[in-house]
C-alpha cells in the first residue's frame, strides 16, 4: 500500500467523532430526562396544593352550608310553632264568638237557636283541645319539642364552629398526601386571617339574636300570611269580627308582635288573660321566647375564640370586606425530592436537594348572598396573595425586615 493511499483514508476520524457526538447526546438526552423528572415532580407538588387549598376550603363550604341549612331549619320550626299557636287561638276566639252568641240567645229566650250554637260550641272546644295537646307539645317553655329541636340546631352549630380547624387541617393534609406531599406535615391550611394569632383556620361565625330567625320566618315562610298590613287588619276585623280568617291572620300577626316585644302585644296579652278566666272565653297566650333562646349562627367580622359567644349586631352588620379575608385560606404542600438526578445521580445534584415545597390559595365564597340563612357557599382557587402577607409577619416577629422586602420584590404569587 502506498503511502498517498494512507494519507487519504479517514475512516478514523468519522469513528471519533461518532464516539463524542455519542457522548454529547447522552448528556443532552440526560439533562432533558432529569430536567423532566425535576418539572414533573414540581407540578405534580403543585397538584398537591391546589388539592389541599381546595379540600380545606370545601371543608369550610360544606361548613358553612351545614349551619345555613340548620338556621333554616330552626326558622322553619319556629314558623310551624307560631302557626299552630295562631291555630288554637282562632279556634278559641270562634269558640268565644258563638258561646256568647248561644248565652244571648239563651237570654232573650231563643232556644231553639241557643241549642245548635251551643253544639257547635262544643265542637270548637274539643278542637282547641285537640290543637292545645299539640300546641303544649311543641310549644312548651320548658320541654316543648320545638323548642328542644332548635337547641339542638343551636348546639350542633357550636359543635361545628368548634371542630372545623382540625378537620380543616385533617382534609389538607390528607388530600396533600393523596397527591404526591411525603414530606412533614403534608400539607398546613394557614387563613388570612384569625383570632387564633392568625394560624389556625377559624370560621368567621358567632350566634347571633334570636329575633334575626323571626326576621328569617316572616320574609320567607310567614310571608303569605301577612298580606294585610297590621292597622289595616284591625280595621277588617272590627267590621267582620267573626271572620276566622282575619282572626287567624291577626293571631299571626299577635304572636310575632310578642316575640318582638311589642308593648302593645304585652297590654292585650294582660287583657286576654283576664277575660280568659270567664267560663268558655278561655284563651291562649302569645307565643315567647323560653328563658334561653336558641341563637342562628351568623357572619360577624369579630370572631371569638369562644364557640359559644353571642354577638348583640345583626348579620348585616358585619364587614364583609374583614369576613372575606377570614374565608381565604393558604395550602402549603410538601414533598421530598431525590438530592441526586435520575441520569448521574450525585454528579448532578438537584438545586433544591431536600425538599420541594408549594402553595395554592382557595376563597370560600358565597355568589348568592353572604349570609348564613342562604345555603350556596362554593371554594375556588385564586391567586395566592396571602404568602406575601404571611411570609411579612414572620420575619416581622423575628426582626427579619431585609428579607421581608426580598420576597416583596419577587413574584411570589401563583396565579390560576
Amino acid at each position: 500500500m502506498s503511502g498517498n493511499s494512507l494519507h487519504k483514508d479517514q475512516g478514523g476520524r468519522i469513528s471519533i467523532f461518532f464516539v463524542f457526538g455519542a457522548v454529547a447526546f447522552i448528556f443532552l438526552i440526560a439533562l432533558i430526562y432529569n430536567t423532566a423528572s425535576q418539572s414533573i415532580r414540581k407540578i405534580q407538588m403543585q397538584g398537591a396544593a391546589d388539592a389541599a387549598a381546595i379540600a380545606g376550603g370545601a371543608h369550610a363550604a360544606s361548613e358553612l352550608n351545614e349551619i345555613a341549612d340548620n338556621n333554616n331549619m330552626m326558622s322553619e320550626i319556629l314558623t310551624a310553632m307560631i302557626v299552630i299557636r295562631s291555630m288554637l287561638q282562632t279556634v278559641e276566639a270562634m269558640k268565644g264568638e258563638i258561646n256568647v252568641a248561644a248565652g244571648v240567645a239563651a237570654i232573650f229566650g231563643q232556644v231553639e237557636v241557643a241549642a245548635p250554637l251551643y253544639e257547635l260550641g262544643r265542637a270548637f272546644d274539643l278542637a282547641a283541645t285537640i290543637i292545645g295537646v299539640i300546641d303544649s307539645a311543641v310549644s312548651d317553655p320548658s320541654n316543648g319539642a320545638g323548642w328542644e329541636a332548635m337547641k339542638s340546631l343551636d348546639d350542633n352549630n357550636v359543635s361545628i364552629k368548634t371542630t372545623f380547624p382540625a378537620w380543616a387541617e385533617e382534609e389538607t393534609r390528607n388530600f396533600a398526601k393523596n397527591n404526591g406531599a411525603d414530606r412533614g406535615l403534608y400539607g398546613v391550611l394557614i387563613p388570612r386571617e384569625s383570632p387564633a394569632l392568625d394560624l389556625v383556620p377559624f370560621l368567621p361565625v358567632a350566634r347571633g339574636r334570636e329575633l334575626e330567625l323571626l326576621d328569617r320566618a316572616e320574609a320567607t315562610y310567614l310571608k303569605p300570611l301577612q298580606p294585610i298590613p297590621g292597622p289595616l287588619l284591625l280595621v277588617f276585623l272590627f267590621v267582620q269580627p267573626s271572620n276566622p280568617g282575619l282572626i287567624y291572620l291577626s293571631a299571626v300577626k299577635y304572636n310575632t308582635s310578642n316575640l318582638r316585644g311589642n308593648k302593645i302585644t304585652s297590654a292585650i296579652s294582660k287583657l286576654a288573660g283576664v277575660i280568659s278566666n270567664v267560663p268558655g272565653l278561655e284563651t291562649t297566650e302569645p307565643l315567647d321566647w323560653p328563658d334561653e333562646p336558641p341563637k342562628p349562627m351568623l357572619l360577624t367580622d369579630q370572631p371569638s375564640l369562644d364557640p359559644a359567644a353571642a354577638m348583640d349586631a345583626n348579620e348585616s352588620a358585619a364587614d364583609l370586606s374583614k369576613v372575606r379575608k377570614h374565608l381565604q385560606y393558604l395550602a402549603v404542600a410538601t414533598g421530598k425530592m431525590s438530592r441526586g438526578s435520575r441520569v448521574g445521580g450525585e454528579k448532578f445534584l438537584n438545586v433544591a436537594p431536600y425538599q420541594s415545597l408549594a402553595y395554592a390559595q382557595a376563597d370560600v365564597y358565597n355568589p348568592t348572598r353572604w349570609s348564613l340563612f342562604e345555603q350556596n357557599w362554593r371554594v375556588k382557587l385564586a391567586p395566592a396573595v396571602t404568602l406575601n402577607e404571611k411570609f411579612n409577619q414572620v420575619t416581622g416577629i423575628m426582626g427579619l425586615n431585609g428579607a421581608s422586602q426580598f420576597v416583596n420584590g419577587r413574584s411570589f404569587v401563583n396565579n390560576h
